[in-house]
Formats: C-alpha cells, sequence, structure tokens
C-alpha cells in the first residue's frame, strides 16, 4: 500500500498499484473508488497505522438498473448527477458482507430532491416513444388495461411506443413457442411409462 505525494492539485491519498510499467503506474484509490495513471516518483510507502482503518470506498448497486449499469446512457447520467455532490443513500435490501447492496440515490441540495436512480432510467427511454395523451384532445382505440379499488383506471393509447411494445412481445412470444417442447407419455406393453419430447 502506498499514498501519493501531495500536489497542489491532489491531497495525499492512500492508493493500490494495479500495475507498473516503467516509471508509469496503474494505481486504484481505496477510499474514492476510481483508479488513475501517475508516475511512480509521486508514490510514499504507506505507514502500518494507516492501515487498520477499512477502505472506505465500496460498490453499491443502483436499484431499478442492475441490468443496465454499463449502458453508456446511464454512465453518463450518472457521471453528471452524481460525481462531486453529497447525496443520501438508501439501503433496500439487507445483504451479507460480500454482498454488493442494491440502493437509491438522492440529491437533496435543491428545493425537491431528486431521485437519481429514476433520473436514469428516464434517460434510457426513448422520448419518441412518449406517450401522446394532451388535454382536451380525443382518442380513438383506447384500451383500458386495469381498474382499481380507488377508482383510478389505467388505459393505452394508441402510439409509438404501444405499437412497439406490442411488437416485441409478439417477437417473445413466437421465441418462446420455437423453444417449446411439449411433453408426452406412452405406456409400454409392460406398464412402464415413458416419456419422450416433441419439438414443436
Amino acid at each position: 500500500m502506498f499514498v501519493n505525494r501531495y500536489t497542489h492539485s491532489m491531497q495525499p491519498s492512500r492508493i493500490f498499484p494495479l500495475m507498473i510499467v516503467l516509471s508509469v503506474c496503474q494505481v486504484y484509490y481505496v477510499d474514492h473508488g476510481f483508479s488513475v495513471e501517475t508516475s511512480g516518483t509521486n508514490l510514499l510507502d504507506l505507514h502500518q497505522d494507516f492501515l487498520s482503518l477499512p477502505f472506505q470506498a465500496f460498490n453499491v448497486r443502483l436499484a431499478g438498473l442492475e441490468a443496465f449499469g454499463s449502458h453508456a446512457l446511464v454512465v453518463s447520467s450518472v457521471e453528471k448527477l452524481v460525481v462531486g455532490k453529497i447525496l443520501l443513500m438508501e439501503t433496500l435490501e439487507p445483504c451479507q458482507e460480500n454482498e454488493t447492496p442494491v440502493a437509491v440515490l438522492y440529491d437533496t441540495s435543491q428545493d425537491d430532491d431528486i431521485n437519481i436512480n429514476s433520473a436514469c432510467r428516464k434517460a434510457l427511454q426513448d422520448d419518441t416513444m412518449k406517450n401522446p395523451l394532451t388535454v382536451k384532445a380525443t382518442y380513438q382505440d383506447v384500451c383500458v388495461t386495469s381498474v382499481c379499488a380507488d377508482g383510478i383506471i389505467y388505459c393505452q393509447l394508441p402510439s409509438r411506443g404501444t405499437a412497439r411494445l406490442n411488437k416485441l412481445m409478439e417477437e417473445t412470444e413466437t421465441f418462446f413457442f420455437s423453444q417449446f417442447a411439449s411433453s408426452t407419455s406412452l405406456r409400454q406393453p409392460d406398464g412402464k411409462q415413458t416419456d419422450y419430447q416433441v419439438a414443436e
């Protein structure tokens, strides 16, 4: 474990060397969670007393975005919305020590709190597929999909988004049917039952 030298642009920090090529080192900032390249002359041996404090940076998964963590739009949105800010974090599920917690981040620096997770999900949405609902307009072929006990109803309006959703669901259904195999049983003369599969 090393510490980088103090410079006018960077305070001393605990770092772990990842790779060293000649005089250039790839180092990981264990209390911040990022890696950079730096000159080997910027590194100093770290006193053992500093190793008793656990690393202060840890991984979290953003709730609702687990499958899109590396998506370019999500990465750019997170960088724009959270880097350098002091945020509120809510963990949603208890986890073991070796598991990555699932969390929701909030920016509370403004009058209205911003749910960072929701903002990132919106970045993934195609604006051209938005619901066209406007005030004082008439729509044909409206489909009521649900009626709640409190009187709220949910409707689907004819739109590019609805058409795209229907197409995706049809393609998904076709795929599953193509993979489906029905199991049929035959009873042999000796009374034993044999299962075989017929691919459709």
